[in-house]
């Protein structure tokens, strides 16, 4: 799962070609209710914050879309872009299905718990297989994970956005991470040190986010977690976070195959309204 120098050890080779010999998997039976759209039930959502405001948005298909989007890049403002990559093979044909027949016997970092900053959260390496089939209904999450390092061909159903790149076209200065997960899965108040292009492949994500310019009201822990946020965003206790009520807090509802850009030192908080799977392009 570590980088390797493919040209002296090819060992991604050598277990893609195991793999493909392994008995593949059934998605019949084989994939946990979490993972499955219900449609007669209704996503949940944020429930708007008197302070909460919607996040700047434009559509791809607007003359002017690119340049708004270099231009919130430049400055630094977050900005939502509807069907950014509707285009993006990743966004037309995966679905956890599909990855169940990829990935079935490969092996994963996952998360157990429903955020890192809980006392009770902890992680564990397991297939596919079991991340999908999740017999022991846990809150699992396969979070920030460098899924294209591991698995090349991936990769080729995958555009990274042109905003990406500036002034150079070396994919190299671009990090690619996966997040794959049932419904609920939440990443608390945090910030990155990079710019972010995320990437909707499959189902709903919901978006909170606050400017740098109000970190101390965001009330950050102390010690390693000191990028991200002490405040329940979804429900904010101001009893104990008072300044919370006075920052501008930006909202969104990134849709499959739409784009967020995430300034870099940008508090955001994410949570899923659907089984999603997303990409994260971290870039400078």
């Amino acid at each position: 799962m570590g980088r390797i120098d493919e040209s002296s050890a090819p060992l991604r080779q050598l277990a893609w070609m195991i793999h493909e010999q392994l008995p593949s998997t059934s998605s019949e039976n084989a994939i946990h209710p979490g993972f499955c759209f219900n449609k007669t039930s209704h996503s949940p959502v944020l429930v708007p914050l008197p302070n909460s405001f919607p996040i700047e948005e434009c559509h791809d298909d607007d003359e002017c879309c690119f340049e708004r989007i270099v231009s919130a890049v430049n400055n630094e403002t977050p900005i939502l872009i509807r069907k950014h990559a509707s285009n993006m093979p990743a966004v037309q044909k995966w679905t956890f299905p599909f990855l169940l027949q990829q990935l079935h016997s490969r092996t994963f970092p996952v998360e157990i718990g429903t955020k890192y900053s809980d006392e009770d959260w902890s992680q564990k390496m397991m297939t596919f297989r079991n991340f999908i089939l999740n017999s022991e209904n846990e809150q699992l999450y396969l979070a920030q994970h460098r899924l294209f390092d591991q698995v090349p061909h991936l990769k080729h159903d995958v555009c990274i956005p042109d905003v990406c790149f500036g002034e150079s076209t070396n994919d190299e200065n671009v990090d690619m991470n996966m997040w794959i997960g049932p419904s609920n899965t939440v990443s608390p108040l945090h910030t990155d040190p990079r710019k972010n292009m995320f990437v909707q492949i499959h189902g709903t994500k919901l978006f909170r986010m606050v400017s740098p310019n109000d970190t101390e009201s965001v009330y950050p822990f102390d010690g390693m977690l000191s990028n991200t946020s002490q405040v329940d965003v979804d429900n904010p206790d101001l009893s104990e976070f008072p300044n919370f009520s006075k920052v501008r807090v930006l909202d969104a509802v990134v849709n499959a195959g739409d784009a967020l850009f995430i300034p870099e030192k940008w508090w955001h908080f994410v949570r899923s309204a659907t089984p999603s799977i997303s990409i994260s392009f971290w870039f400078d």
